[in-house]
């Protein structure tokens, strides 16, 4: 990972945050879920790769495996407006899917890529307020 990279990346992801509309319009906050959501992406990336970590959080089902598709399409947004390297895919997870299957040094390049991105992710959404859900 580079510093430079994720430093670059966090105007990108404050936007990518807004347009995801996670942000409540009347105090400017986030519910607490999203930093869980946001926080334990890069370790699960870690621990089970990051084709399974973008399969688990795109999977379609209950509201909160829906929400945590949020990550995903905020990530890709990322990674899209900080035009690091270019790609027609319009999903996390087919995009991962297509850099799983190139050359390893690719590969990494791209693991390294969305890590940044989550960095950024984590970094950008610090400087929103923290809120409770309605149900908490």
């Amino acid at each position: 990972m580079n510093k430079k990279n994720i430093e670059t990346m966090i105007p990108p992801a404050i936007k990518a945050i807004k347009e995801s509309k996670i942000v409540k319009t009347d105090n400017n906050g986030i519910e607490s879920k999203y930093f869980g959501y946001i926080n334990g992406f890069g370790p699960a990336v870690i621990t089970s790769g990051l084709l399974n970590t973008v399969n688990y959080y795109s999977k379609e089902g209950s509201d909160g495996q829906n929400e945590k598709k949020k990550i995903c399409d905020i990530l890709l947004k990322i990674l899209r407006y900080s035009a690091i390297f270019q790609f027609q895919e319009n999903s996390l997870l087919a995009l991962t899917q297509a850099k799983n299957t190139s050359a390893t040094n690719e590969k990494l390049n791209f693991k390294n890529r969305v890590l940044e991105a989550v960095a950024a992710c984590k970094l950008a959404i610090g400087t929103f307020k923290k809120i409770k859900a309605d149900g908490e």
